[in-house]
């Protein structure tokens, strides 16, 4: 039983290291209200579209179905196709629908380019990572409430602190990473960056400090039952 709290602490000592970005869709994000250049790489049967006789015009669906452009003629800059888009165009959060269609001659190919808009900039997560955020959030408040019921039933009073203090940094931490996942996909404010970076800082240090030091009375407390048991000391 032992080793396994003991296993189960040196993975929650590594919690705090670990980056607090989460894994997003690929897909091309803009700042809600900001303007942008959307551009396109123009292929034709594979190859770049040649140039002086190829052709495109763009079209924009903002999430709503609005036509924020509609068959456009887009600028181009070498192999690169572009429309530039004022803080009016991207005013909505969701996913952009950009169609360009480019002709060489008579022969025309349909390029699908989606992009996201959201409050901060910051890619949004696919349905399925953030279920996984969830259950592993779920199941770290899981555990931060098995330390605070540890720490209230043991007898040993070292130990007992030690959950509880060890409880009280895990529910900081599992606040900071929530704070700076909403801040990330909703708010965007650089004070709040700011203050959870030198937060965090603090905590990681304090949280790897008791962590260690827990390990410590954890290994101290095994040792001595095991002098006890094999009889090399006696029972206070």
């Amino acid at each position: 039983m032992l080793k396994k709290i003991m296993l189960l602490f040196m993975v929650m000592l590594m919690l705090p290291l670990v980056s607090a970005e989460a894994t997003t869709l690929d897909i091309p994000t803009f700042q809600q209200n900001t303007n942008q250049t959307v551009s396109i790489p123009c292929h034709f049967n594979g190859e770049p579209c040649p140039s002086g006789t190829t052709s495109c015009t763009g079209t924009i669906l903002n999430p709503k179905g609005d036509a924020v452009r509609n068959a456009n003629d887009l600028s181009q800059n070498g192999s690169l196709y572009s429309f530039n888009l004022t803080n009016q165009d991207l005013d909505t959060v969701g996913q952009y629908e950009f169609s360009v269609s480019c002709c060489v001659i008579n022969n025309c190919e349909v390029i699908e380019s989606p992009f996201f808009v959201t409050p901060s900039g910051a890619r949004p997560l696919s349905d399925s990572q953030g279920m996984a955020i969830l259950i592993i959030f779920a199941f770290l408040i899981g555990v931060n409430v098995l330390l605070y019921i540890l720490g209230f039933r043991t007898d040993n009073v070292a130990m007992r602190y030690g959950f509880i203090a060890l409880g009280v940094i895990m529910t900081g931490t599992l606040i900071l990473y929530g704070l700076v996942l909403l801040n990330e996909t909703v708010v965007d404010s650089p004070n709040l960056v700011a203050g959870l970076e030198t937060i965090f800082m603090v905590y990681r240090v304090l949280f790897v400090v008791l962590g260690l030091l827990f390990i410590g009375i954890l290994f101290a407390v095994v040792l001595k039952h095991y002098k006890i048991k094999r009889g090399l000391i006696d029972p206070d």
